[in-house]
């Protein structure tokens, strides 16, 4: 209902709606991007865009949705190219491709890929962790935060690895927020 008001409304109020998809099942050699788009969402967010005359094809063609496609790197290495090929062709929607860097730039050497912006995202490093961590944060557990911090600090391996990125410290500290 909420996409179909959005329509009505007119163009002040058509916002795209975000897709998040994981690639990591599938096959580009079997499935191309758009079917399998849509078969996704089907499967997935069933009455997503069933309120909407045309559904999904009309959200492409109106340039209503933008794609957020996760786990490139997760993919059979046999299809990442290809996928990546198709993924490229699409430009009727904005599309953001996360990937460890790895296995994303062994494609993009083998194509004209070099217009496709580009963020890295590196480990958060201790100090700014902390930094982050102790911001706002409530009398009662600016210690225990600092323990976290310190052992951070220290070179704890799997501390480390469990924080150092932007989302797992983000969830870290909302979850113990609730406390």
């Amino acid at each position: 209902q909420a996409l179909g008001s959005r329509k009505l409304a007119g163009p002040v109020a058509a916002a795209r709606t975000p897709l998040l998809l994981t690639l990591s099942d599938w096959d580009p050699f079997a499935q191309p991007l758009r079917d399998w788009i849509c078969e996704q969402v089907a499967g997935e967010h069933p009455g997503l865009f069933g309120c909407i005359p045309g559904g999904l094809n009309y959200a492409f063609q109106m340039d209503r949705i933008s794609l957020f496609l996760d786990g490139f790197d997760e993919m059979r290495s046999d299809r990442r190219c290809e996928a990546l090929q198709q993924i490229s062709a699409e430009h009727s929607v904005p599309i953001i491709l996360s990937s460890r860097p790895g296995q994303l730039e062994e494609c993009l050497s083998l194509g004209d890929f070099e217009w496709w912006p580009r963020i890295t995202l590196e480990p958060v490093k201790a100090e700014d962790g902390r930094a982050y961590l102790l911001t706002d944060q409530k009398p009662t557990k600016v210690a225990t935060w600092e323990k976290v911090c310190s052992a951070w600090a220290s070179g704890d391996a799997i501390l480390g690895g469990a924080l150092e990125t932007p989302l797992m410290l983000n969830l870290a500290r909302r979850s113990f927020a609730a406390e």
